[in-house]
């Protein structure tokens, strides 16, 4: 913000922009309007254009100097109002403006003047009448004069550069904005602003600011979050001076550690100095102190942020070797900060990275922090970077389920790369290494809903690696149309044992299946192709063979049919399930969901129903049902079913399982 005497200054020696703005504000004021057309007679837009007051854009004029044509909108109606030395009579000429120009629409940018208009009217009340704010403050009531406090914070904020008070009220004033800040309740304000202006208040007046300062260490009830603007203001204006004069024998004092930790991360030039500065600072610092370690990584990221081009690159690595010697602490907080800040560096990638991948192999990592681990992968929508991720995943954090936890970068790679998201997928099914393996089944498991199919060509796999691949695919029992599809190329396989092996095992798929199988061969074939044609009659036909040796000739037996053996059982339990399930529905349509945000909510009278177009009579809601198939295998040996299945699929291949697999592809 500019002094209100500099704008005065400028617009009282240049007579034609004083003039074009007040016609310019005339024309405002009377259309309440604050973009203009670029024909309003006797306004020379050129002039206000050419002083970087308005911008022509998209064919209208746009104001960009808020601050000049603020002051000549405030001095009108300075000019019509008796203002005292109570700060409420220039409040009431920031509503009679408000009032004036709200009178009848909506206006565009008003908020941005009305900002600025707050802050013309604090420096002109502080600078024509000496007001301290203090007694303003004390009046307002935060929960009837919430709009005011955001503005005056605001406006107080942005103006504090220019304020003259005594350091006993700019206290009294902060520490009563900082509370507000701080509140719980729904009128708390962003403490940025408040900061920066304290910052740049000390800054402009060192001597000032070191009288702030030593008036802060003798407060009996430090606020820290005002102490740390003061000390990043002085360090910025006096350098490594003042922080070997007045805070280097303070580092280890707890009530002082957090705010020169915190007020030293902010400071804006980070140079070669600063980081050995810092550097000093952290292993001087008391890790043992909960509250100094949660802002230890500030000052590291200080470094990693510093926009200074010749900074010494090993500062850059000692950093990053510091953050890791951090995430090494078993302190959840710590370590969530950690993450965030290193997701939105915009630097140093391969560093970034190397420290993730750090991070997984500690052994109090866990499946809590996968999700900041996405949100990273998301941003870098890498697929290189999320294949090592996997990897260090599945052999650190083996056979725990990530598919929900990493949804969103899984979604943005097999959106925007599809293909190589598929190769990793596909190289993470052919491994050895059961935890590589349940890492891709886990994922695939999500994108099975529907037919999905993989747009890595598949064959270009080695024969034995196309065998291991519908082998792995197979081990998690899926219905046909999940698992089936991403696998039909191999019934193209230059390896007869493959594809041999492959359709056996479709046909064994129908045994615990049955008709699902065809349907989706039936759909997904191309039947042109005779060879495909062959497949699909000889599956047909296993299929109808076995149901009629080992199916159907039981349907006349009753005693082998549970639906009669053990009736009451199947009846109880439909009772048990539908009231638990609708229970758990009822209950999920009252719990606050981000999902029930995209829903409406219909109520329907008893016996009512839908409407749908075209048709008079009305549908009755009577139930919502869902179905899926369990393969037949489960009902003949419910007891080990998932036993076998889980042993599969958690057990490593050595080179045994394969061995007589690859002497026959060896010899094909």
């Amino acid at each position: 913000m500019r002094n209100i005497i500099d704008i005065k200054d400028r617009l009282e020696n240049d007579d034609e922009i004083n003039s074009n703005l007040d016609l310019l504000i005339d024309y405002s004021l009377s259309n309440k309007s604050l973009i203009f057309n670029k024909d309003i007679a006797g306004i020379e837009f050129e002039k206000l254009s050419t002083s970087e007051i308005v911008k022509l854009q998209t064919d209208k004029y746009h104001i960009i100097d808020f601050e000049v044509f603020g002051f000549k909108v405030y001095s009108l109606f300075k000019s019509k109002i008796k203002l005292t030395n109570d700060f409420k009579s220039f409040v009431l000429l920031l509503k009679e403006i408000e009032a004036d120009y709200k009178s009848d629409k909506f206006v565009r940018n008003i908020s941005t003047l009305l900002n600025e208009l707050w802050a013309i009217a604090i420096l002109d009340s502080n600078q024509s009448f000496g007001i301290d704010f203090s007694d303003y403050l004390n009046s307002l009531d935060a929960e009837t004069n919430r709009d005011d406090i955001f503005s005056f914070n605001e406006g107080y904020s942005r103006a504090l550069p220019f304020l003259k008070i005594e350091e006993t009220k700019f206290f009294q004033n902060g520490i009563q904005l900082i509370k507000w800040t701080k509140s719980d309740a729904d009128y708390n304000m962003p403490l940025g602003s408040f900061l920066r202006g304290v910052r740049n208040k000390i800054y402009e007046d060192e001597k000032w600011g070191l009288k702030c300062l030593e008036f802060s260490f003798n407060q009996a009830d430090l606020e820290i979050d005002f102490l740390i603007p003061i000390i990043t203001g002085l360090y910025d204006k006096l350098g490594l001076i003042f922080f070997n004069k007045y805070l280097e024998d303070k580092i280890n004092n707890e009530t002082y550690a957090v705010s020169i930790i915190c007020g030293l991360s902010n400071i804006e030039h980070v140079k070669d100095d600063e980081c050995v500065l810092i550097f000093k600072v952290y292993n001087k610092s008391k890790k043992d102190n909960t509250h100094v370690l949660l802002n230890l990584p500030k000052l590291l990221f200080a470094i990693l942020k510093s926009k200074e081009t010749d900074i010494d690159k090993k500062y850059i690595g000692l950093a990053f070797r510091c953050l890791d010697e951090l995430l090494s602490i078993d302190n959840p907080n710590l370590i969530y900060f950690i993450l965030r800040e290193n997701e939105y560096q915009d630097n140093h990638l391969e560093l970034r990275n190397d420290l993730i991948l750090s991070f997984i192999k500690k052994p109090h990592f866990k499946q809590e922090y996968l999700n900041s681990i996405n949100h990273f992968l998301w941003k870098q929508k890498d697929v290189k970077l999320f294949e090592i991720v996997l990897y260090t995943i599945g052999e650190y954090l083996p056979f725990k389920s990530i598919e929900r936890s990493l949804s969103s970068s899984i979604n943005v790679l097999q959106s925007n790369h599809k293909k190589e998201f598929d190769k990793v997928i596909v190289n993470l099914l052919i491994q050895d290494k059961a935890c590589y393996r349940f890492l891709a089944t886990d994922i695939l498991s999500r994108l099975y809903d529907g037919f999905y199919t993989f747009d890595y060509d598949i064959l270009e796999l080695s024969s034995l690696n196309q065998y291991k691949l519908w082998v792995s695919v197979f081990q998690n029992y899926r219905e046909p149309q999940s698992v089936i599809p991403c696998l039909l190329p191999l019934l193209k396989s230059k390896s007869l044992l493959v594809k041999e092996a492959f359709i056996c095992k479709l046909e064994e798929y129908t045994e615990s299946y049955g008709g699902s199988v065809t349907a989706t061969l039936k759909e997904k074939l191309d039947f042109e192709d005779n060879d495909l044609k062959e497949i699909f009659e000889r599956i047909e036909d296993y299929k109808v063979v076995f149901y009629q040796n080992n199916v159907v000739v039981k349907d006349e037996i009753k005693e082998l049919n549970p639906a009669f053996t053990q009736n009451r059982l199947f009846v109880e339990f439909n009772k048990n399930y539908n009231r638990r399930f609708s229970r758990q529905m009822q209950k999920s349509s009252e719990e606050n969901s981000s999902f029930l945000n995209f829903c409406s909510k219909v109520t329907l009278l008893k016996g009512g129903g839908w409407k749908i177009d075209g048709r008079d009579e009305i549908s009755k809601l009577s139930e919502i049902s869902t179905s899926f198939s369990l393969p037949r295998m489960y009902f003949i040996r419910p007891e080990n079913f998932d036993f076998e299945t889980s042993v599969e699929m958690f057990t490593n291949w050595s080179e045994t399982n394969f061995a007589e697999i690859k002497r026959i592809l060896d010899n094909e």
